[in-house]
């Protein structure tokens, strides 16, 4: 099972661009592919979840603490309804980035302050990603 995160600033909007990275993600690893993102609400995280599970794949998602725990959240009941912090972004990234086997982060601001804390956790993890614009 490969484990490929798929990221993104909060107002990246091409929609063609993920949904073409997943379909072909799919058709090079079939059943063994598994999406992961970090459960955005906005920009290209909510797409990658509509597309992702538009097409069939296994889907998952690393939100944050003081968020509720949903269908496809990837951990346990506990973790979820805490009290709002900053941290609690910076702890998300760094457990998705651990998860994740390789990531494509998209954006077209290569500073978005979304993505700033993930990609230090990837490179800190020695985790291969890509960006996207």
């Amino acid at each position: 099972m490969i484990k490929v995160g798929i990221i993104g600033s909060n107002t990246y909007e091409n929609k063609l661009r993920i949904k073409e990275i997943i379909y072909k993600l799919k058709q090079k690893h079939g059943d063994q592919l598994e999406i992961v993102s970090r459960g955005g609400l906005q920009g290209a995280e909510k797409y990658v979840r509509k597309y992702a599970l538009e097409l069939g794949v296994q889907y998952r998602e690393y939100n944050p603490s003081h968020t509720t725990r949903n269908l496809y959240s990837a951990m346990n009941e506990s973790f979820y309804n805490k009290p709002y912090q900053p941290f609690n972004f910076i702890l998300r990234d760094k457990i998705f980035a651990n998860y994740v086997d390789v990531c494509f982060c998209l954006s077209t601001d290569s500073n978005a302050s979304t993505l700033k804390t993930c990609l230090e956790y990837l490179e800190k993890n020695k985790k291969k990603y890509v960006i996207v614009g």
